[in-house]
């Protein structure tokens, strides 16, 4: 009854999950497409059991929506044809559950294995009918699509549970020559946590109420039976293995033994997986019990050849000064009613990106080498790169640095920053401007720089004469930019709906990214420390689990996505 129960609620939930589903997800083929997909998964489980395979439930909670509901209409349809479904989502599960529970016990090797058998043989022949009836009831919908009636294939499942209940009526004809007779007791589990509730069961060939006498390590206990039932709770507070068993006048039933143990503990770490170095990493550590309930204890973080003892829950910063990938093990050792519980993360701590600004200044080159926060980097090393080989080296000075030309100034360098143990290599090359070549060169005269000084006197002229096309330009390529972002959103959709999730995270970051006019050489996360654009950390990281890690995205990730580029179409400002 109460695997009844938790399948209702998770059904009820499913409802409330199909009326929170925003307008773009309810229309009726996708509904189609879902419910349909889950009477083939039900008989691809269905199938399994028959071969004596242990299978899964079917989950029905894929749609995760958590907007607020006034955003998205409520397709009428779905919510007149769900509890159809509940039904069918229920008995299928019920099925499941109990049919795995039949294999497990098949065997019937003693007298607990023959009444679980039991049990579990009746509620999956209970369920069957009920599963028979709900698809009785899909049998009569229709859903229209575009003046298309779509009809639910049901019946490679019709076949399979015509199967399977031929299959429970051999089972049910079996079972009264297996039926032990007399006087039996049997548990409802084998193992139990310390401190928790379990109940012994027994059955004696009388229908008339009789004293029972159960033994808990030999301890008795006196109960009444009745018709030829009964049970009772007992609750196990010492570790090790407990024995039951029961007496009627000078009849003994069976013994059971029921192992307890300490509660099952387990570690719930929030941490990036990637750091930069020298910069601290938040590690967030809560400890649990079996029940979710968070336990207030003292464990050990052992790190860099170093151990701490903390109390959980409990926040750590950890700084790595090498690149390296940085173990980090956590350990409950475990009291009188907890176990231990041990668990390792691995934080990459990188090197920090940097960058080389850098540019002519008449006969010498003058620039600055940050990091990806803009701090200017001291005594770093700078290589001028001419004709690709190294044509002066200087250091920076509170993160400034020049190079001198005493001869020829060249058209083209490349100002190069190796990296070191901390900081990862960058480079710029720098290109000079004919017009300011001249000017800085000896061997021209006052006329030629005169006449230099009249040119850019008269480009002035033709820049501010041309300035109001220019702002105008400016603004049509405003708008271009935000109606390319709007492009973004249907390309998502059009991609989401044909199927094509991977194509839908990667394409339309490159996409978005190129609008951007990010340079080619920036990585995904340098690309999010030059713009810091709100949403795209959290989009990039997407983007990276799903391209670099080869992974598939998930519904949160999908959702993250579509969010993210309708926001796109609300952008009234840019730059």
């Amino acid at each position: 009854m109460t695997l009844m129960n938790k399948n209702y609620n998770i059904a009820i939930l499913f409802i409330f999950i199909l009326f929170m589903m925003p307008k773009s997800y309810c229309n009726n083929l996708t509904a189609y497409h879902y419910f349909q997909g889950m009477i083939d998964e039900s008989n691809d489980k269905l199938e399994a059991l028959l071969n004596g395979e242990n299978t899964t439930p079917i989950q029905a909670n894929i749609f995760n929506v958590s907007e607020d509901l006034k955003e998205y209409e409520i397709n009428v349809t779905l919510l007149n044809i769900s509890p159809t479904f509940k039904e069918f989502y229920i008995a299928t599960n019920n099925i499941i559950i109990n049919y795995n529970k039949m294999i497990k016990y098949r065997n019937v090797s003693n007298l607990n294995d023959y009444v679980i058998f039991k049990i579990s043989l009746k509620n999956a022949k209970n369920n069957l009918e009920l599963l028979n009836h709900s698809i009785q009831k899909i049998d009569n919908i229709t859903l229209k699509y575009e003046n298309k009636s779509l009809k639910f294939n049901t019946e490679n499942i019709k076949k399979t549970i015509n199967e399977l209940n031929s299959e429970l009526n051999i089972y049910v004809k079996k079972l009264d020559y297996i039926n032990p007779r007399g006087f039996f007791i049997y548990s409802n589990k084998e193992t139990a946590f310390l401190n928790s509730n379990i109940t012994i069961y027994g059955y004696i060939d009388t229908k008339k109420p009789i004293n029972i006498t159960i033994f808990y390590d030999n301890t008795p206990y006196t109960i009444e039976s009745i018709n030829g039932m009964f049970s009772k709770n007992f609750t196990i507070n010492r570790t090790g293995n407990h024995t039951f068993y029961a007496k009627y006048d000078s009849r003994t039933s069976n013994i059971i033994k029921i192992k307890c143990i300490k509660i099952p503990t387990y570690f719930d770490i929030k941490y990036n997986k990637e750091e930069y170095i020298l910069s601290p990493a938040k590690v967030e550590v809560h400890l649990y019990d079996y029940y979710k309930n968070e336990i207030n204890a003292s464990i050990y973080v052992n790190y860099q050849n170093k151990t701490l003892e903390l109390k959980a829950p409990c926040t750590l910063y950890i700084k790595g000064t090498s690149e390296r990938i940085l173990p980090i093990e956590f350990t409950f050792l475990g009291n009188s009613l907890y176990s231990s519980t041990k668990k390792v993360i691995y934080i990459n701590f990188t090197k920090i990106p940097t960058y080389i600004n850098a540019r002519y200044e008449h006969n010498k080159i003058v620039g600055t080498l940050t990091d990806f926060n803009g701090n200017k980097l001291n005594n770093k090393s700078i290589y001028l790169i001419v004709n690709n080989k190294t044509y002066s080296i200087t250091k920076t000075y509170n993160g400034s640095f020049e190079f001198l030309f005493t001869k020829d100034i060249p058209k083209e360098c490349k100002v190069v920053f190796k990296g070191d143990s901390i900081y990862k290599p960058s480079e710029k090359i720098v290109r000079r401007n004919l017009l300011f070549g001249l000017i800085a060169h000896e061997n021209y005269n006052m006329a030629i720089f005169i006449f230099i000084i009249s040119i850019i006197i008269s480009i002035a002229i033709t820049i501010k004469i041309k300035s109001k096309n220019n702002d105008l330009q400016d603004k049509k390529s405003k708008e271009k930019r935000k109606t390319e972002k709007e492009d973004i959103y249907d390309i998502f959709i059009k991609l989401i709906e044909n199927k094509k999730y991977f194509e839908g995270i990667v394409k339309t970051y490159n996409i978005f990214i190129k609008i951007l006019g990010a340079p080619k050489y920036l990585t995904p996360r340098e690309i999010c420390k030059t713009y810091k654009i709100v949403g795209l950390e959290k989009i990039t990281k997407i983007f990276e689990k799903v391209y670099y890690g080869n992974k598939k995205p998930k519904r949160k990730d999908i959702n993250e996505y579509r969010r993210y580029f309708k926001s796109l179409r609300g952008v009234t400002n840019e730059d």
